[in-house]
C-alpha cells in the first residue's frame, strides 16, 4: 500500500510540463546539492514522492524569506520554483 502512495504522489508532481517539470527537477536538485537543511530535506523528499507539493512550497517561501535577497545564485530559483509549483495545482 505504501509503495502504491509513493507512486502516486510522483504522478501527481509530473502534472506540470515536461520541460517545467525538467526545470523543477534541476532547481530542486541544486537544493539539495546546496546542503541547507530547510530546503535540501523538504526538496529531496520531494523528488522521491516523499514530501508533498504544499510542503515543498513553504519550504521554499520560507527559505525566500530568509536568504532570498542575499545575493547567492539561489536567491532567483527560490521564486522560480514557488512559481512552478504553483503552476502544478492549477
Amino acid at each position: 500500500m505504501d509503495s502504491e502512495k509513493s507512486t502516486s504522489k510522483i504522478r501527481m508532481n509530473d502534472d506540470i510540463g515536461g520541460l517545467e517539470m525538467e526545470e523543477l527537477k534541476k532547481i530542486l536538485k541544486k537544493f539539495v546539492d546546496s546542503g541547507w537543511d530547510l530546503i535540501s530535506v523538504p526538496s529531496q523528499g520531494y523528488l522521491v514522492g516523499e514530501v508533498s507539493r504544499e510542503t515543498l512550497l513553504e519550504a521554499v517561501k520560507q527559505a525566500d524569506e530568509e536568504c532570498g535577497s542575499c545575493g547567492c545564485e539561489l536567491d532567483p530559483l527560490y521564486k522560480r520554483c514557488m512559481v512552478l509549483l504553483q503552476e502544478q495545482s492549477v
